[in-house]
């Protein structure tokens, strides 16, 4: 009677996931335990495609302390982990800040990649007699050779493209570093979030370093050729945005008092403060050159302002998780801060657009025809 009672109980409190859950117990509570429990059985949505996690993953009030930044995301936490070789390898197993790393993890390797290309060329194209990485064996321009990639996505100086100089190549070589930097401080800041504290502090200070960076390097670009015949406006423009960003980079890097999470919408809100003072730089080109110029990138520069506020938006706002605090809905997947990561990215996209629009307005389709600087007065 004893074990038939046993059975009884036990058959009692086993419930199939597939049976429709009664209102009675369909709490917000019972959802966040179903979902954690989801998330840590090998029953997992994601077991399939990677592999279980070697520990048994958190819910928000099991978090370590410094990982509690997000009360909307119930479950899904790493243990403090203590390890950069442990962290490195959650990036094969599913927890919450998982896309966060590979959103921009993907993106700072591409960037890498383009760079590293683009020196191998440009080392090639050097007068030097003794240079060459790789041996010119096929043409610059010959659409077989892996060089008539890399050359439309920022130019060279040449004989088939006279009027670009190597200032031009830096400016985009600029950007695409700058984007760079910034994803991968990023996605290094989210896989080290897991490992102790003090890293977690000094990998989020280092993420905002690499953002401030990656808005200075667009800047320049953006003053290059918008002010391209304005030579003193440019460098006028562009030694203020270094300052804006040297004072940023104390608020927001150097200050240890406002690295708590109690500011984190202060360092939101310094972050697009920067971001709007670019306004002045750009209302100034309208005035001047007319809303069309091709050189300022206008519509460019909405669409990069458009990914920017929405995604601040989604990050200071916690959307869309937090209008649905307890459901566990977005605890791995369509979160705030992956939004905001995509929008991040396609804010660098809308960033090179503009820039290529630049260059051709001053160099021309081809970069053999440069802009003609009409001097006023």
């Amino acid at each position: 009677m004893a074990t038939e009672a046993a059975d009884f109980d036990s058959t009692q409190s086993y419930k199939d996931p597939k049976e429709p859950v009664s209102c009675l117990t369909d709490s917000p509570r019972h959802r966040r335990r179903r979902v954690h429990a989801l998330l840590s059985s090998k029953r997992a949505s994601f077991h399939f495609l990677l592999p279980e996690p070697p520990q048994r993953l958190l819910t928000f009030e099991e978090a370590p302390k410094w990982m509690q930044q997000n009360s909307c995301i119930r479950s899904g936490y790493r243990p403090e982990l203590g390890s950069f070789r442990a962290c490195v390898r959650s990036l094969t197993f599913p927890h919450n800040e998982l896309l966060n790393c590979w959103t921009h993890l993907i993106p700072s390797v591409s960037c890498l990649v383009v760079l590293l290309l683009g020196a191998i060329y440009l080392f090639e194209l050097s007068p030097l007699p003794s240079h060459a990485l790789i041996p010119p064996t096929t043409p610059a321009l010959d659409p077989s050779s892996w060089r008539a990639a890399i050359t439309p996505v920022y130019p060279f100086p040449g004989p088939h493209q006279p009027t670009i100089t190597l200032i031009d190549t830096a400016v985009f070589a600029g950007l695409v570093a700058g984007a760079g930097v910034c994803f991968a401080l990023s996605a290094a800041y989210h896989c080290g979030l897991a490992h102790s504290e003090r890293v977690c502090s000094r990998a989020r200070r280092a993420d905002h370093l690499g953002i401030l960076f990656a808005g200075s390097m667009r800047f320049l670009c953006s003053f290059h050729y918008g002010f391209y015949c304005d030579v003193k406006l440019r460098n006028l423009y562009s030694f203020l945005m270094f300052v804006a960003c040297c004072i940023g980079v104390y608020v927001i890097v150097l200050s240890d008092r406002l690295q708590a999470y109690e500011y984190r919408k202060l360092r939101t809100g310094v972050f697009i403060g920067i971001g709007s003072l670019a306004l002045v730089p750009f209302s100034h080109g309208v005035l001047r050159y007319g809303a069309t110029s091709l050189r300022m990138s206008f519509g460019w520069l909405a669409v990069e302002l458009l990914c920017v506020g929405l995604g601040s938006i989604c990050y200071s706002e916690r959307l869309p998780e937090a209008l649905f605090p307890d459901s566990g809905l977005f605890d791995l997947v369509g979160h705030s801060h992956m939004w905001f990561h995509l929008l991040a990215v396609a804010a660098v996209l809308a960033q090179y657009g503009g820039a290529t629009e630049g260059f051709r307005a001053v160099h021309g389709i081809d970069g053999r025809a440069a802009a003609v600087c009409i001097k006023s007065g």
